[in-house]
């Protein structure tokens, strides 16, 4: 990995720390000698000599400092970790150098920093650094394998576990989260548009089924649903049927990209309307409407993260959202079985009441 892309990482990691706005109010942990698991969640949090945490030991926006003894994992997300006692678990640190003079029994990740190993150092597991540099001081102890930046990856999905302690969980398994949403969005918006590339025609006669025969389309979509079930559980039963399973999966789920496609096609044709526009590509229709379906439903999920009363709002438009996208998919597969896939020649479209 070259230098820019490691400084891509460390100004995206940054970044993603600011916008969240973790840091929290300063907090020493008090000792635990009950041997009960916990987590101990702060800005910044100082272990002493004298005092024991039986869980993990997690910093938002702030650093951890051990000099005592942390049976669990030790976490600093926007911040350093230091070792100076020893941690029985594992030592990360994303945005933040890891110090380590004492003990780690476990394995050190740093994404974003530097792992520095001072002579008394002692590390059981291995040591991983992203966008960063291992300093090892002549006297300091690796049982396990050093890896730089151009490792495989191996321990990112710690990382993520790691980043889901307390209540809440954390800002960056949050960020995580919504990354691989907003990927599966892409993803499905990938696939409507080749469908209206490829699919041009039969895609515009199921949106015209739609317009013409709404209530029809809507009420066969939901004895569609209601059959899916015992459909594929007769196929399953069935010696000649198994084999078709997968096909029957498979034109399931073209059928319904083609219903919510053709869905969409209607709501752009209804906002291009309202607002005196006119698009006649199906792929500009599907691609507005795919977009009018989604918007509504990733503008919730920020307001979710964001919290307080926006986060109640924010569930309220995910909720309707997925009442909508579900609608559509139900009122789009009938309208596939009425005009066989898009085989059959619509009549002619009439608004919708």
């Amino acid at each position: 990995m070259n230098t820019k892309t490691k400084r891509f990482l460390s100004a995206v990691l940054g970044g993603a720390i600011a916008f969240f706005g973790m840091a929290a109010a300063p907090k020493k942990c008090e000792a635990n000698i009950h041997g009960e698991s916990e987590t101990v969640l702060a800005g910044n949090i100082h272990i002493g000599k004298a005092e024991r945490v039986a869980g993990n030991v997690v910093a938002k926006g702030g650093s951890v400092v051990i000099d005592g003894v942390v049976d669990g994992d030790c976490v600093a997300v926007g911040g350093s970790v230091s070792i100076n006692g020893r941690s029985r678990g594992d030592v990360v640190s994303i945005g933040g150098d890891v110090n380590v003079s004492g003990r780690v029994d476990g394995d050190i990740s740093a994404l974003g920093g530097d792992v520095v190993l001072l002579p008394t150092a002692v590390v059981e597991g291995d040591v991983s650094v992203l966008g960063g540099r291992v300093k090892k001081s002549d006297g300091a102890v690796v049982k396990g394998d050093v890896s730089g930046f151009g490792m495989s990856l191996r321990f990112l999905p710690r990382l993520i576990g790691l980043a889901n302690y307390g209540e809440g969980g954390s800002a960056l398994f949050s960020l995580i989260r919504y990354a691989l949403f907003l990927s599966f969005i892409v993803g499905i918006g990938i696939l409507v548009l080749l469908l209206a590339v490829f699919l041009s025609r039969p895609l515009d006669t199921v949106a015209g089924a739609i317009k013409s025969e709404f209530w029809k389309s809507a009420g066969i979509g939901v004895l569609m649903i209601m059959g899916i079930s015992p459909f594929l559980f007769l196929m399953t039963i069935s010696i000649l049927g198994i084999p078709f399973i997968p096909l029957a999966i498979m034109l399931l789920i073209v059928a319904a990209l083609m219903g919510l496609a053709s869905f969409g096609m209607i709501l752009a044709d209804k906002f291009l309307d309202a607002a005196r526009r006119s698009v006649q590509s199906v792929l500009g229709r599907a691609a507005l409407g795919y977009l009018l379906l989604m918007g509504l439903l990733i503008l919730g999920k920020l307001m979710e993260m964001a919290g307080s009363l926006l986060s109640l709002l924010g569930g309220i438009f995910v909720f309707f959202s997925f009442i909508l996208i579900s609608f559509g998919i139900m009122v789009g597969l009938g309208a596939i079985w009425i005009t066989r896939m898009g085989s059959r020649k619509r009549a002619s479209a009439t608004p919708i009441v």
